[in-house]
């Protein structure tokens, strides 16, 4: 019996030291769903390639002890210092309304970060300041392009991620993603619609 516990608590303990935190920062940010998802596609990831994905996102970035703004380059300079290689990173900042995605030096020419950031993450954003970037919305375009920049990695290692949610042609999660901020923007119009309408 007590080998038993011995070796559970061993197990234990090495899921415990060989897990990472794959969800960085303001983690409320993103819907519940769309954290569950990534967590499950770097858990895939990890396993299949060795290669540590992560999501850094804040609602801004300050100093713990001024609170005075620091740089965004000097942010991302000292997240990655603390990072398992090797890495994809991808960060985003809501304040600043900026995307930026990282890897390792070791596995920066297996993807085309450009290529996969231009498809399925640049249709998604807002397309002028006054349009709202909720957690639906930011939810949509970091799921988006992390599952696929997740997937690309993969596949340049001759493997398959089973929870990408990516259908054969790559299309899938954003076709649907762009299909729900379009039924956001509807709702919010009708609302004020009939907002209107009754105050008459």
């Amino acid at each position: 019996m007590r080998g038993t516990r011995g070796i559970l608590f061993l197990l234990c303990l090495y899921g415990y030291l060989t897990a990472h935190d794959v969800l960085l920062g303001d983690r409320a940010l993103l819907s519940p769903s769309t954290q569950a998802a990534i967590e499950n596609v770097a858990s895939e990831l990890l396993e299949k390639t060795k290669i540590h994905s992560y999501v850094v996102i804040k609602k801004s970035i300050k100093d713990q002890a001024s609170s005075s703004r620091i740089d965004r380059q000097q942010f991302i300079q000292q997240t990655l210092q603390s990072l398992s290689k090797p890495y994809f990173v991808l960060f985003f900042i809501k304040q600043d309304k900026k995307i930026d995605f990282y890897t390792s030096d070791d596995i920066k020419d297996r993807i085309d970060l450009e290529d996969i950031y231009q498809k399925y993450m640049v249709p998604l954003l807002p397309l002028s300041q006054k349009e709202m970037l909720d957690a639906s919305r930011i939810s949509a375009i970091v799921l988006n392009g992390y599952v696929h920049f997740a997937d690309a990695l993969a596949k340049s290692y001759g493997v398959e991620i089973a929870n990408s949610l990516i259908d054969r042609n790559g299309d899938l999660l954003a076709y649907f993603a762009r299909l729900a901020i379009i039924g956001m923007i509807a709702a919010l119009v009708i609302l004020l619609i009939y907002t209107r309408l009754r105050k008459r």
